[in-house]
């Protein structure tokens, strides 16, 4: 699924993984600064592959798995709310309430903190992405074909990171009014 969604991302990424940097015998000025901000590109290349692409593709089961554990306890809080209105002084029916909305709070504010994770990750690629275009362009310049066709490929991996960003955020807002339902009915 996430190929098919960042599929230009993919592409840039194995580009700027294939690709070496000319060897040359008289570096010009600023040869030395172009090596480490390229050895950087890569490492932005690579800790997309490793970390945030198995990151992306999780996130739908980790919204499937606290979905699937609320509901028992959205079940069990209904029941515990028609409970205290049958009977207002039953105490062991506020306690198990109270400690249902705990659970799920703590199930939630989870949920939120890894999805806050993700989106700074993601976030942070395309700021990394933006200097990774600058150095392609840098490459460009120097006269090395492969960093013009890569300086293009950035462009486009980061629209498509864009568009990747807004849909995680579209997902985020869906199932934060559905729990919304959920817990109000």
């Amino acid at each position: 699924m996430i190929r098919a969604m960042a599929s230009k991302l993919f592409a840039y990424t194995e580009k700027v993984l294939e690709t070496s940097v000319p060897v040359l015998l008289d570096s010009p000025s600023g040869y030395g600064h172009f090596l480490e901000e390229f050895a950087q590109a890569k490492a932005h290349a690579l800790r997309w592959r490793h970390s945030l692409v198995w990151q992306v593709e999780m996130w739908p089961d980790c919204l499937a798995d606290v979905q699937k554990r609320l509901r028992p306890l959205l079940d069990e809080d209904q029941l515990c709310s028609a409970r205290l209105q049958a009977y207002p002084t039953d105490e062991l029916a506020r306690k198990q309430q109270n400690l249902l909305r705990a659970q799920m709070q703590t199930l939630v504010m989870s949920l939120v903190e890894i999805h806050q994770a993700l989106l700074d990750a993601l976030c942070d690629l395309h700021a990394h992405l933006e200097q990774d275009a600058r150095v392609m362009e840098q490459g460009a310049k120097a006269g090395w074909n492969e960093f013009a066709d890569m300086a293009d490929s950035v462009r486009q991996a980061r629209k498509e990171l864009s568009d990747l960003i807004q849909i995680r955020q579209r997902e985020w807002k869906v199932w934060q009014n559905s729990l919304q339902r959920s817990l109000h009915p």
